[in-house]
């Protein structure tokens, strides 16, 4: 682990997906070795123009050309966004045209030609037919794609795409009266598919949703040193779904703010270090019911770890097991509800939500005693 990382847990109900960059085909085209780039199609041009080119840009062109090169970058990724204003469809339709105004100080006449004038007209284009994604040819390039693998005699190529396509709706019609013990494209089990083993059914969830691993255990069971299980165990105690820990949470935080003479960074610190061990003495009293109970004595030091997961039908994988793909899967995002203050001394505490970034390191399943199994994620 590089210095500065941290290693944190976080449960795989509030883990949400982050977007996966490497889609584009640029990482198959790049050839290192040989310093060339192949098979580069007009994905990979978008996906060079709005986060790869200001990066060299910035560092060997003079400051008058990258500026306005870069404006041009930062134009194609706003307009290509998921969601846009009005608002800043006008702004950035201004701000085209003054990027243009600095290209032509920079080129030559012969460079300016009629495509680099159409970018001022796409911030209108997009004011009228809505968002670019609605209007991408890259599903209908895939589906010629797909219809020229038809093709076996190039003499009649519409014959035989026909051809294709009367089978293939053939196939369909037939595969929706079979039984469902036959399986069939329509009936088949979704790849990204999260439902739990009926095995672990009735094992009691510490969290609104479960999961399922992705393949097999990945080595035996391991043993968890202290300071790692004290952190997932403290992790679970503040994040769990049962309705008495809140009650107890409660009244841990009254407790510590009853303390006069401490400051509220002292308090919060009190709160966030000694929860764990002051919940697992109150639940020793008559008043907690046996579940909470069974939660205060902490997990089993042997735990279970998996390469893989499924949740919320999202696929996440270690980041060791991204490590030789293309695509990756270990980016996660975290949305996180907590108080910050800005010093030791600080004596007005910040409450807001946070927004963390990391990948995943690790995917532990903690076993409590047999009462209930929780999958955490490690991340850096």
């Amino acid at each position: 682990m590089k210095n500065g990382e941290k290693s944190v847990f976080c449960g795989v109900l509030k883990t949400a997906k982050l977007p996966d960059r490497s889609a584009s085909n640029i990482c198959r085209c790049v050839k290192l070795d040989e310093r060339k780039l192949s098979g580069y199609k007009t994905h990979d041009a978008h996906f060079m123009l709005h986060y790869l080119l200001p990066i060299p840009i910035k560092s060997f062109l003079p400051d008058h050309v990258a500026i306005a090169l870069i404006h041009l970058c930062s134009f194609f990724q706003r307009l290509c966004q998921k969601v846009i204003t009005l608002e800043e469809l006008d702004f950035i339709e201004v701000e085209i045209k003054e990027t243009i105004n600095q290209l032509e100080r920079i080129f030559p006449p012969s460079f300016f030609y009629i495509m680099i004038h159409f970018p001022i007209h796409l911030a209108n284009e997009v004011r009228l037919g809505g968002p670019v994604q609605n209007r991408w040819m890259y599903s209908t390039e895939r589906e010629m794609g797909t219809f020229k693998s038809y093709i076996c005699n190039r003499c009649y190529p519409e014959g035989c795409i026909a051809e294709a396509r009367v089978g293939i709706y053939c196939m369909n019609l037939f595969s929706r009266y079979w039984h469902g013990a036959v399986q069939t494209k329509f009936n088949r089990r979704a790849r990204n598919n999260d439902e739990c083993d009926p095995s672990d059914a009735e094992t009691v969830s510490l969290f609104s949703k479960k999961g399922c691993p992705l393949g097999a255990m990945k080595i035996d069971p391991f043993i968890l040193d202290n300071k790692t299980l004290s952190q997932a165990h403290a992790y679970l105690l503040g994040n769990c779904v049962l309705p008495k820990k809140y009650m107890l949470c409660k009244e841990h935080e009254k407790e510590v703010n009853n303390q006069s003479r401490r400051s509220k960074w002292s308090k919060a610190k009190n709160h966030c270090q000694n929860f764990s061990q002051w919940f697992e003495t109150r639940s020793l009293q008559e008043d907690v019911p046996n579940l909470i109970k069974q939660l205060s004595r902490g997990p089993n030091s042997i735990a279970k770890r998996y390469s893989g997961y499924l949740i919320n039908e999202y696929r996440f994988h270690i980041r060791q097991r991204d490590a030789r793909r293309k695509t990756q899967n270990s980016g996660v995002t975290l949305f996180a509800s907590t108080t910050s203050f800005a010093s030791s001394k600080d004596k007005n505490a910040t409450a807001a939500d946070l927004t963390y970034y990391g990948r995943i390191v690790d995917i532990v399943e903690l076993d409590y005693y047999s009462n209930f199994k929780v999958v955490l994620f490690k991340c850096d």
